[in-house]
């Protein structure tokens, strides 16, 4: 109830900002949790998970398998953003601008050809992003 009494509040200043009438917004609800907040268990049980948890963390850092290359770990971890995005269905021509830039900021062998197909891909949709014109060149 409280999040559509945040949204019709929302759609009214939205409504008087269009016509031009001074509007006040809502101050936001303050939040559940406040910062800093540590958790104290109230059970044996969850006492556990906290536990288990805090274990498997450390052997997850400790792990031989864990990538710890900053260069690649950034580069992999917006590859799989931008995957994830196209997946969900956001805009293709945006998402294909970002793929670009995500090359050309790497600039490692062959970056160069695959940022510029990702900025024709751009290009070819509906909606253009300047910012794909510019970097082509």
């Amino acid at each position: 109830m409280r999040s559509l009494d945040a949204l019709a509040a929302a759609a009214l200043a939205v409504v008087g900002l269009a016509l031009g009438e001074p509007t006040a917004l809502a101050e936001p609800p303050p939040p559940r949790i406040q910062p800093g907040h540590v958790p104290q268990p109230e059970s044996k049980d969850e006492r556990g998970l906290w536990m288990e948890m805090a274990d498997f963390e450390k052997q997850l850092a400790a792990s031989p398998m864990l990538v710890r290359d900053p260069e690649i770990n950034n580069f992999g971890r917006t590859e799989f953003l931008l995957e994830r995005h196209a997946a969900m269905g956001l805009d293709p021509a945006l998402v294909d601008y970002y793929r670009g830039e995500m090359y050309r900021q790497r600039g490692g062998e062959g970056d160069a050809e695959a940022a510029s197909e990702a900025y024709l891909r751009s290009i070819a949709h509906e909606k253009l992003y300047p910012p794909s014109f510019r970097n082509l060149g």
